[in-house]
C-alpha cells in the first residue's frame, strides 16, 4: 500500500469513528465532540483540513486556542449571503486549520472587491423587496 493509499485509509476510518454518532451537527455539537475530533485528527497520518468559524462580530471560537493551535491556522474573510434580514448577513472569519505545510498567508484582509461586493448584493436585495 502507498504512503498516500494509507494516510486516505487513515482518514476515512477517523472521519467513519467520529461521524457514526452524529445525527445533527448544527444543533448538537459539543465539547466532547470538538475534543473527540481533535483527538482523531491529532492521531491520524493523513493529511486534513478543518475549516471552523474563527469569529464573526458576536462571538470568538474559543475552542481554535484551546485544541487547534498545535497545527497550522490561517484565516479567510468571506460574507455570508444567507440570513432571515438582509442586516443579518454579514462577513464572518474563517479558520482553516490543517497539519501540513503550506506557503499560503496566514490572513487575509479586507479588500474593497469584497465591500464592492457587498454593495451590489445589498443593492440588488433592496431592489428586490
Amino acid at each position: 500500500m502507498t504512503k498516500y493509499a494509507t494516510r486516505k485509509k487513515a482518514f476515512a476510518e477517523a472521519l467513519t469513528q467520529f461521524t457514526a454518532s452524529l445525527r445533527d451537527y448544527f444543533n448538537s455539537w459539543t465539547e466532547q465532540d470538538e475534543e473527540r475530533l481533535f483527538t482523531l485528527l491529532s492521531a491520524t497520518p493523513a493529511r486534513f483540513i478543518l475549516s471552523t468559524c474563527h469569529h464573526n462580530d458576536y462571538r470568538t471560537n474559543l475552542t481554535l486556542e484551546q485544541y487547534w493551535s498545535r497545527f497550522n491556522i490561517v484565516t479567510r474573510e468571506h460574507f455570508h449571503h444567507t440570513g432571515g434580514k438582509l442586516e443579518n448577513r454579514r462577513e464572518v472569519v474563517e479558520a482553516l486549520v490543517f497539519n501540513f505545510e503550506e506557503s499560503m498567508p496566514s490572513r487575509t484582509l479586507r479588500s474593497s472587491a469584497k465591500q464592492e461586493q457587498y454593495e451590489l448584493y445589498a443593492t440588488h436585495m433592496a431592489e428586490e423587496s
